[in-house]
């Protein structure tokens, strides 16, 4: 579920703690591409739930958050 906030940020509300690929693009302001690249490029950590489905964690999303704002810090 997917509901605006104060200062313009949107929070996203998953199931289970796990995010659709949708989803994490709405987190990060990003295309739905972008987080597949970053999947691929083990930037982003997908869980396999089959073939064709993967779902991201929220502490994983969490954790990607915080080390980019970390490297933005050490800039």
């Amino acid at each position: 579920m997917i509901s605006p906030s104060d200062h313009g940020i949107l929070h996203v509300r998953s199931t289970r703690g796990l995010y659709t690929k949708d989803e994490v693009a709405l987190i990060l302001r990003i295309e739905p591409r972008t987080v597949d690249k970053w999947r691929l490029e083990g930037r982003l950590k997908g869980v396999h739930l089959g073939p064709k489905v993967i779902r991201y964690e929220a502490t994983e999303v969490e954790r990607f958050i915080a080390e980019s704002k970390g490297a933005d810090d050490a800039s």
